[in-house]
């Protein structure tokens, strides 16, 4: 190599293979200096590849300034290649970050005189300036099974500087690692309503049907137009997901008003397993009020009627409950009924972030049926709940029952449990005399999985207290007042349209997993700090559900992990650490992907703040 004329320079660039990997909103950095040869698979949920080294770390002496020409025809070079070893197709950053010798003390060069050439393929030159291209080198998009290979070349780029300027560079280091983030290509992630629709007329056994109803310009929805649902079927359809770390349902995808007269197809989600008992309607109502307003309250004769919930010091409001039966009907889910309350407040709240906002506002259809509606059939009880309006006295809601709630939590109506059967939805929901009804599609209904009394969001319009409920025996009952019944409840929800399927096929054993952008979230580390030796921690799932922890005291290598499946234990667990000493502990979080997250606590321990282990 001829070398340039003029003044000298000696620099030292040490470049150390780096992974770090990103497949959603969170890091995973895996850290190694990878040897000669070495093939290293990283894994992060479905965004897998292999690095594999075909050379050493660059460790470059008397760096010179030289044309591309030149740069590109040096015999010294790394080389590597990237395989896309996951099960989708992925984007590729490769990038150039620092990564400091903590035994350097002296000046670390800029990188605006780094000039980096890539030859791609050995085709393809690649040649830029590190600091004008934000470090970032490459960029490729790789189908499963491909590769991409490349030769790296380093040079200095001291154009526009004095020869003074160039002498004073004398001496300067630069420790360079390699950055390769690997970003599912969202291009190739279909919408979820879109994937499941394919799957129609039980394609592949899903178990989702399609189901046409007429328009009817008596309803709500589907005035004009009919209305094309997608329903999942039978005893066992692949309709399991997994939706705030817990097995939920899908019901299907209906044509779904937003409240504001948006219709979308979204799909509906129910929860497999109770939440627990809770009655539908509890006869109070919760209001918020002023201190003015409460005076009127705290007069001597209503005061036996007022009982104190909480005060709001900050808002200056008093929340009361009227401890008296309401005056409207308690079979008015949008009073709103007790259940209704927990639901979106309570309930709603202690959801995860990433799940919360996968929920869309939805219109929830109220209408039910009155007098021998028992003798109906879940076809029948579909157009009774969206019915605009009574044409005769409580024909389809009682007196003055709003027809539809706006809001994110209700509950199945009663034709969802019809059409989940195999083609009983023209049975009768309960016929007294002849268990010709709905129990005869009991072993193929797969939301008579319970068999406990169950509340359902539709009213029995007959009465101002009574709602419609499923019996352990499978049939739909009316004769429980919704105050007093205390039934197992399931909620259920609309996803916002843009939800994306990621993973699953739907089986028990292989749920669909959902992102509200296609991105996968990583577990979050909400809290991690050591305090007196004892860890203190709160996580808090992503994507996929957490399956191991690690914690390590001042040791950053995570190939020194004992993992364990119990978070109590590291909790419990003695940090160790050295007096008089700043100690570095190490959190590290891993779902059943191979996704991480970790995070570092420092502390200094002075001579009498260590605390005993307790053993």
């Amino acid at each position: 190599m001829k070398e340039k004329k003029g003044i000298k320079i000696s620099i030292i660039l040490t470049l150390i293979g780096v992974v770090s990997l990103v497949t959603g909103i969170t890091f995973a950095i895996y850290e190694n200096t990878i040897n000669a040869g070495k093939s290293q698979v990283i894994k992060t949920g479905i965004v897998n590849f292999t690095l594999t080294e075909s050379t050493n770390g660059l460790v470059l002496d008397n760096l010179q300034e030289l044309t591309d020409y030149e740069g590109m025809a040096q015999e010294t070079f790394y080389e590597f290649t990237i395989k896309n070893t996951g099960n989708t197709i992925t984007d590729y950053e490769i990038s150039l970050v620092d990564k400091p010798n903590s035994s350097y003390t002296g000046t670390i060069l800029n990188e605006k005189y780094i000039k980096v050439g890539l030859l791609k393929n050995n085709s393809e030159e690649i040649i830029v300036n590190l600091k004008e291209v934000n470090r970032l080198i490459d960029k490729v998009t790789l189908d499963v099974d491909k590769s991409v290979n490349y030769k790296l070349r380093i040079w200095l780029d001291l154009k526009d500087i004095t020869d003074e300027e160039k002498e004073a560079l004398v001496g300067q280091k630069i420790f360079l690692a390699l950055k390769i983030n690997g970003i599912q290509n969202m291009e190739n992630i279909t919408i979820a309503t879109d994937k499941l629709i394919a799957l129609t007329n039980n394609k592949d056994n899903s178990g989702l049907y399609t189901i046409t109803h007429a328009k009817d310009s008596t309803l709500q929805i589907g005035t004009n137009e009919d209305i094309t649902e997608y329903r999942y079927r039978g005893a066992s359809p692949k309709n399991y997901v997994t939706f705030n770390g817990e097995t939920w349902r899908i019901l299907g995808v209906f044509p779904t008003d937003d409240g504001t007269g948006k219709i979308e197809n979204r799909i509906k989600l129910i929860k497999d397993q109770s939440i627990g008992e809770y009655k539908w309607d509890d006869g109070t109502i919760a209001y918020n009020y002023t201190k003015n307003d409460n005076l009127m309250l705290l007069q001597d004769k209503n005061k036996l009627k007022v009982k104190y919930l909480e005060k709001k010091n900050k808002n200056n409001f008093i929340d009361l409950a009227i401890a008296e039966p309401a005056k409207s009907a308690l079979n008015n889910w949008a009073r709103p009924a007790s259940l209704n309350t927990y639901l979106n407040k309570t309930y709603l709240n202690a959801l995860s972030t990433t799940s919360q906002n996968m929920i869309g506002d939805t219109k929830y259809y109220l209408g039910g049926g009155g007098n021998n509606s028992n003798f109906n059939s879940s076809v029948d009880f579909y157009s009774y709940e969206r019915k605009i309006k009574n044409t005769k006295s409580n024909e389809f809601y009682y007196d003055k029952n709003p027809n539809s709630w706006v809001g994110r939590l209700g509950l199945m109506y009663v034709s969802d449990y019809g059409y989940a059967s195999d083609n009983c939805e023209t049975k009768a929901l309960n016929d007294y005399n002849n268990s010709n009804d709905l129990r005869i599609c009991n072993n193929t209904n797969w939301l008579f999985n319970l068999k406990k009394l169950e509340a359902t969001i539709t009213q029995y319009s007959n009465t101002s207290t009574s709602i419609h409920y499923i019996a352990d025996n499978g049939t739909v009952v009316s004769t429980y007042q919704a105050s007093l019944a205390q039934t197992v409840v399931r909620p259920t929800l609309y996803l916002k349209s843009e939800v994306r399927i990621i993973d699953g096929d739907g089986t028990s054993t292989n749920p669909y997993i959902l992102s509200s952008d296609g991105k996968v979230a990583f577990p979050e580390i909400t809290l991690f700090e050591v305090q007196e030796n004892y860890p203190s921690v709160t996580v808090k799932q992503g994507t996929y559900p957490i399956s191991e922890y690690c914690f390590l005291t001042n040791d950053s290598n995570m190939n020194n992990c004992t993992w364990t499946t119990n978070l109590e234990s590291i909790t419990k667990c003695c940090a160790g650490g050295n007096k008089n000493y700043n100690n570095k502990f190490y959190l590290y979080v891993k779902d059943t992907k191979g996704n991480i997250s970790s995070q570092i606590y420092e502390t200094y321990y002075g001579s009498g703040v260590l605390a005993p282990c307790k053993y």
